[in-house]
């Protein structure tokens, strides 16, 4: 994980999890009831202990299958002592089961899904890597994809962006990027 050396100062994403960060999420998310959680991302900030972001894929359990979506969680590990959950924030597009909704998420994202995010994305100096989607079937398909960014160059910085992209109906054109948000760790 690429860290900063200024106290205070939120180190990149790291989309590979240091162990110590693995065991704060641990430790906030299992004492939660009802929702599954899965660790995709974490970015730290040393204070006066550590303050964690972590990016990670919901799941909430039903009949025959699970409803996922990307949510960010903020926890705290003080110096001495057990760490806290400080908040979970659902990242994305509002989440709903009706028509002309966004649905559940997929982790990872599906074979067309990647199809449809290659098409569209024609961005140079930054390579975006897809770990989920959800879409949004309207006159055509709006598409969301939590992703892993990384500037390329030598010393590359990773991020975390939400990316749209909507693909028209057959015949009516190629899929584009709508919008890049990035995901900020505080």
């Amino acid at each position: 994980m690429s860290t900063s050396t200024a106290v205070g100062a939120w180190s990149s994403w790291s989309f590979a999890p240091n162990a110590q960060a693995t065991e704060v999420f641990k430790a906030v998310t299992s004492k939660l009831i009802g929702v599954g959680y899965k660790l995709l991302a974490s970015a730290s900030q040393l204070v006066n202990g550590t303050n964690y972001a972590f990016i990670a894929e919901a799941s909430i359990p039903g009949p025959g299958s699970s409803f996922n979506y990307p949510v960010l969680i903020h926890a705290y590990q003080p110096i001495n002592g057990e760490p806290t959950l400080e908040g979970i924030e659902k990242l994305g597009p509002p989440l709903n089961q009706g028509m002309g909704s966004y649905g559940s998420w997929s982790f990872p994202a599906s074979a067309n899904e990647l199809t449809v995010f290659g098409a569209a994305i024609h961005l140079l100096g930054v390579n975006y890597k897809p770990l989920g989607a959800t879409s949004q079937v309207v006159a055509g398909t709006n598409y969301v994809f939590l992703c892993e960014g990384k500037v390329v160059s030598p010393d590359g910085s990773e991020f975390a962006a939400l990316v749209e992209i909507f693909q028209p109906l057959p015949g009516q054109g190629e899929p584009s990027v709508r919008g890049i948000k990035r995901i900020l760790a505080n």
